[in-house]
């Protein structure tokens, strides 16, 4: 029962960071499309510059 609980909680963990993983991602990914946007743009360009470095 206690080893059950401590691989539950294991694979509970790996999912939520790779679900936060491939969410991260896609928000990056979307404000990377606005880049081109006048008023926004050099915002998101910051923000991109900021997590990728």
């Amino acid at each position: 029962m206690l080893l059950f609980t401590f691989l539950k909680g294991i694979v509970y963990g790996v999912g939520i960071f790779i679900g936060g993983t491939m969410v991260a991602a896609m928000v990056i990914w979307i404000l990377d499309k606005f880049n081109s946007t006048p008023l926004i743009g050099p915002l998101v360009q910051n923000i991109v510059n900021q997590v990728n470095h």
